[in-house]
Formats: C-alpha cells, structure tokens, sequence
C-alpha cells in the first residue's frame, strides 16, 4: 500500500459503484469535495479551504488499499497513517480518521474543524442524493443511514458551536444534483 501515494487511488475510485443511482464512489467524492469547498466560504473559513478540499479528495482512497480491503474497520485510520507517510499534512491526515466521527451516539466528535466540515459535507450530500434517488427510510429500514448522518450532523453542529444555515447547505446540495 505504500508503494502508491493515496492520491494515487482516488481514480481507482470510478470503478467501485457508490450506489445504482448515484453512480460511483469517485462521483460521490468529487460532490462532496464540492459541497465541503462551499462550505468553507458560506462560513468564512476561507484560512482551512485548501486543507478541508485535500482531505475531501484524499477522503475515500483508502477504501481501495489491501488493508482496508482486509480489515474494512480500519477505514479513515488507515487514511491518516498513509497520508501521514506521503506528507500530507497533520490536519489533513486527522481529518480523514476524524471526517467518519460521530461513529455512534456519543462517540467522540472530530477534534479539528478540517474534518468536522468534511464529515457534514459528506453526511448532507448523502442525505440529499439518497432523497433524490428515492431511497429514504421508511419504518425500521434506514438501509443507507440517513437518519444516523442527520444524527451526526447535529452533534457535530452542537458538540463543536458551530453555526451551519442548515437549508442553505441542502439548498446548495441539491442545486450541485441538478
């Protein structure tokens, strides 16, 4: 795995389908990369852009490394530590460990606003094109887990006092799914 940077698999990324109707993991990257950049500027974060658009495109290559293939919980670790090894950055590599927390309810909340951002960029893009698609969840079935990233969203936005004009930030989802 080291013997390629982690840039180097995000193309490896258009071959794995994120779902039918959305298309693939690297579609799915390249959207969130999108939203987390608009993000930045609605709030004026304009200082932490440049790291929160690496981390957004580094965000997934991991997922095609043998470790990971190997040992699927070890997503977003093993991100930092190859990121850590190529030079990236510190906050950039935090941000791709710290971009999936909230993992559960009450678990640690990312420690970096790099991350933070990255994982509401993320959690509203998947909100937005699931509802797009059709896929919500209904009863029980929450089969993309929807109700759990809106959960994160929220103790992301509460944990770390951030002020997020929520219907703007959908708003702007679905204008980049049109």
């Amino acid at each position: 795995d080291l013997q390629t940077p982690l840039s180097a698999n995000v193309e490896k990324l258009k071959s794995i389908v994120y779902q039918e109707k959305l298309g693939s993991l690297h579609d799915k990257v390249m959207a969130t990369k999108g939203l987390a950049g608009w993000l930045c500027s609605e709030m004026n974060m304009k200082d932490i852009a440049s790291m929160v658009d690496r981390a957004a495109f580094l965000a997934k290559a991991d997922l095609v490394t043998a470790m990971v293939y190997e040992f699927p919980e070890l997503q977003g670790i093993m991100g930092r530590e190859y990121a850590l090894r190529n030079g990236e950055t510190d906050r950039v590599a935090v941000a791709l460990y710290e971009q999936y927390l909230p993992r559960s309810s009450g678990d640690a909340l990312p420690t970096d606003l790099v991350g933070a951002l990255l994982g509401i960029a993320e959690r509203a893009h998947i909100i937005v094109s699931c509802h797009k698609a059709g896929l919500e969840p209904s009863g029980s079935q929450d089969p993309y887990a929807l109700r759990r990233a809106a959960r994160c969203i929220n103790e992301i936005l509460w944990g770390m006092g951030l002020d997020v004009d929520m219907t703007r930030l959908v708003e702007e989802s679905c204008h980049r799914l049109t």
